[in-house]
């Protein structure tokens, strides 16, 4: 015979992910040493308390979707258990948690010809962090192409020198053409190595800057262990589950670190994600047991093409 408590407890599982909504449910009961026979998996009822009461009474509660994960059994005295049951389940929820890991960056041959756009000033959006140019002539830019901004400026001379100061950025992704005469890129800084311009200084400084280009160059990069943002995919399961691979560069024979137009995915192809801000695995899924047979957690890792 078990002796339940006539409260129980919830236990916030889930509360490190901002998750309150879900939780696990804690009974406690006494019973008898001989009489203790633990069934993991049973379903959660409205179980009848010592004081001949029922243990959920008003609280909206839908007891239906748990399930009993662990039990805890605790020697008292003359015999007698303490026993905790913990119920619960898996959210239909994917959990997304970040940290900063050391990554290997793809090689990445884009034999795309070299040009010159000569473009007006960006106008900047803060909410999309990008920026849009006015440009009389795309030629054959293409989304996805890697281009960097190039202009010059009154706006700092390098010390002890009147020479006018040429700015630079790092090279950024053409988004999109949001039409005929204009072309979309993740917003960036400037820099003549000395002086760094922001994104809004950029956009605002109308007279400050001319020479405005955006420039494609052919590029071949070598691939490169840094360290970058990871987005970690977190994910619960009552039985173990399909695990995802990481992101594998084939060059039809064999696995390569180095993305050409060849392999696949191919330049154009990877090129397209990373215009997309696309997330791609980093590694293969992680499975951990929390409850044996009972309850997994899955983390998945990706970081965005670039």
């Amino acid at each position: 015979m078990k002796l339940y408590s006539e409260h129980y407890e919830r236990v916030y599982q889930f509360a490190e992910y901002g998750d309150f909504e879900n939780f696990f449910i804690k009974l406690c009961y006494v019973t008898h040493e001989r009489n203790f026979n633990p069934q993991l998996g049973i379903p959660l009822r409205n179980i009848i308390a010592s004081n001949n009461k029922p243990i959920f009474k008003t609280e909206n509660i839908d007891i239906s979707k748990y399930k009993l994960l662990n039990v805890t059994p605790e020697i008292k005295e003359a015999g007698l258990l303490s026993v905790s049951e913990l119920y619960g389940y898996a959210p239909n929820k994917v959990y997304i948690t970040y940290s900063s890991e050391p990554i290997q960056r793809f090689g990445l041959q884009d034999n795309t010809a070299s040009l010159s756009l000569s473009v007006g000033n960006p106008a900047y959006s803060l909410v999309e962090d990008t920026f849009t140019f006015y440009c009389a002539d795309k030629k054959d830019l293409q989304v996805g192409d890697m281009v960097y901004y190039k202009c010059t400026s009154h706006y700092k001379t390098q010390p002890n020198s009147p020479m006018l100061a040429i700015f630079t950025s790092a090279y950024v992704p053409i988004l999109e053409f949001p039409d005929d005469t204009h072309i979309k890129t993740s917003a960036f800084t400037i820099s003549d190595g000395y002086e760094t311009i922001s994104k809004n200084d950029i956009a605002s400084s109308l007279t400050l800057f001319f020479g405005r280009t955006l420039i494609r160059t052919s590029t071949t990069r070598q691939p490169l262990t840094l360290i970058t943002n990871v987005q970690n995919h977190i994910s619960f399961y009552e039985q173990f589950p399909e695990l995802e691979s990481r992101m594998i560069v084939s060059s039809g024979t064999s696995e390569t670190n180095i993305i050409t137009s060849s392999t696949s995915p191919s330049t154009a192809e990877y090129k397209e994600m990373i215009a997309d801000g696309e997330f791609y695995n980093v590694q293969d899924a992680q499975v951990e047991i929390i409850f044996p047979d009972m309850f997994f957690k899955k983390t998945l890792k990706k970081v965005k093409a670039c």
